[in-house]
């Protein structure tokens, strides 16, 4: 069985830092509250909300970045349609995989290795769909190139400082971004079709480049605000893996 072998394949184009884990746990969430309480010089309740473990908040506002980005990045790629809408649905995929990953996530203490690898398997097989797109041709090969890299950030759940890595993930973008532009209105130039239909054109491919642009800065986003150490996991969760 491969061990990681596909999201260490994407991350080492960027990070080759390996897996670790957010040591994060119930004795570390009681020394911070000491040190607040010390700080503060109080000695009254210490303020244990601020330490808590918020579960509902880490799904919901992953739930937020599937419906406000990646949504409408599917339907400029479905509006393209040909290949764009079989990659698109390869992009759900692994959203998908990743966010029953994060269920679990929430739920769960730190798993063992083995485990990990077994939660993790639905997006590797996902990542290496897309990775085939890589090496694509065609009229829309930037499209895809564009897609196929970019998604390479959900790989983060694999690194101990995902925030670097999905950044310069991010960075990378306008190498097949402004590539797709240039060519849309290169496109334009030379087509023969009339000016009506060509800008039609362009705006569909400006249209992909934008939400998928935003999809990536939205994840971007997330991994900052709760998994900025790596992912977190539930310190008062049930045991991970199969019960």
């Amino acid at each position: 069985k491969t061990l990681l072998r596909t999201l260490r394949a994407y991350a080492d184009k960027y990070h080759n830092a390996g897996l670790a884990w957010n040591t994060w746990n119930a004795q570390a969430q009681t020394s911070l509250a000491k040190k607040a309480v010390d700080a503060s010089g109080a000695s009254g309740s210490i303020d244990t909300e601020r330490y808590k473990y918020h579960a509902a908040e880490i799904l919901g506002d992953y739930d937020q970045l599937l419906r406000d980005k990646v949504v409408p990045f599917v339907q400029a790629a479905y509006a393209l349609g040909g290949d764009m809408v079989e990659i698109a649905d390869s992009v759900q995929k692994a959203f998908k995989a990743q966010r029953d990953m994060l269920e679990e996530v929430t739920a769960s203490r730190r798993p063992s290795d083995e485990d990990l690898e077994d939660m993790l398997e639905e997006t590797s097989e996902v990542l290496a769909e897309l990775a085939e797109w890589e090496e694509a041709e065609g009229p829309r090969a930037s499209h895809l190139k564009l897609i196929a890299n970019g998604m390479a950030a959900l790989a983060w759940v694999s690194l101990e400082v995902p925030v670097t890595y999905v950044t310069e993930v991010v960075n990378s973008l306008p190498v097949f971004s402004d590539k797709i532009l240039k060519e849309a209105a290169q496109r334009k130039k030379e087509s023969k079709k009339e000016e009506q239909e060509g800008e039609a054109e362009k705006d569909l491919d400006t249209e992909l480049v934008t939400t998928f642009r935003e999809a990536m800065r939205g994840l971007l986003a997330y991994v900052k605000q709760y998994h900025s150490q790596g992912l977190q996991w539930n310190p008062n969760g049930r045991k991970a893996g199969p019960s």
